[in-house]
């Protein structure tokens, strides 16, 4: 399928996830502690940044992302929480641009998290389509059970200019914490 001189693997080069992981210099300077207020009232999100513990999303993680409709599309991606409920996604096999923006708890009651991230294309060059690049969006809901985070996520792919949906695809993600 192409859309607009791009073919789908082009445009999901970048998509990653979460996956999360996103602009590592980032979060190397924020704190992972803070990312979230409920780590001092003794529950499930106490924030010691021992990342095995049900409900502690604090800090980066590992994944592998896979797509819901292409079994040839998937990644491996570091999703990473971070102070102020930042959140970074970035593809690194194959390589992708990183993704940011915010995440949050379902609810106060749940280890359930959601997030949206952001990330633009490249522009395409003297070769590429014209008009602005495209923007990809990723939802993600997910949770942490049992030192695996997993989750599913809905990609959409943007126009540049006008903002149109070019493309949309799901999928799944799961890993492990990354251990310093």
């Amino acid at each position: 399928m192409v859309t607009g001189g791009m073919d789908r693997r082009q445009v999901l080069s970048g998509v990653g996830i979460a996956a999360g992981a996103i602009v590592a210099g980032t979060v190397a300077m924020s704190s992972p502690a803070l990312a979230d207020n409920r780590g001092n009232d003794g529950d499930d999100h106490n924030n010691n940044n021992n990342n095995q513990n049900n409900g502690n999303i604090t800090g980066s993680w590992m994944v592998t992302r896979q797509s819901d409709n292409d079994p040839t599309d998937h990644a491996m991606a570091v999703l990473s929480f971070a102070a102020g409920n930042v959140m970074i996604v970035h593809d690194i096999n194959p390589a992708g641009p990183p993704f940011t923006g915010t995440w949050g708890w379902d609810d106060q009651d749940s280890d359930d998290f959601r997030a949206t991230v952001w990330t633009g294309q490249s522009g395409g060059g003297p070769d590429g389509p014209p008009g602005p690049p495209p923007v990809l969006k990723v939802q993600l809901q997910g949770d942490v059970k049992n030192g695996t985070l997993s989750g599913t996520y809905h990609l959409t792919v943007l126009d540049g200019a006008t903002n149109d949906v070019l493309f949309e695809d799901t999928g799944t993600f799961s890993g492990q914490a990354i251990t310093a």
